[in-house]
């Protein structure tokens, strides 16, 4: 099995500490990290999974979104965006080059 870019740093940096630091923490620790590293790849961010969560979401909200933010980045990124109204945000983040109408009031 191919090993993930994690689990390359964990091996990389077992092979580069002294004999004291690994008899100190032991193979089976190494043997952890390594499989903590592996099963950590493979939870993360699999596009179908995220797709498929919003989708599963958007259906079984009473008022879904408007828009949908994915991963934890963006949501931290575009908090305070999120507090402006709606065409101020279009305005900000873009719509394609359309001119946005404001709301009637």
């Amino acid at each position: 099995m191919a090993k993930n870019q994690l689990e390359g740093h964990v091996t990389k940096y077992w092979h580069e500490l002294t004999a004291e630091k690994k008899e100190e923490y032991g193979v089976d620790f190494f043997e952890s990290l390594e499989i903590h590293a592996r099963e950590r790849k493979s939870l993360a961010w699999d596009p179908n999974i995220v797709v498929d969560e919003i989708i599963e979401k958007s259906i079984d909200s009473l008022v879904p979104e408007l828009q949908v933010l994915v991963g934890m980045n963006a949501k931290f990124v575009t908090i305070l965006v999120r507090m402006l109204p709606s065409w101020i945000q279009n305005t900000l983040i873009g719509n394609s080059g359309k001119p946005v109408k404001k709301p009637y009031k």
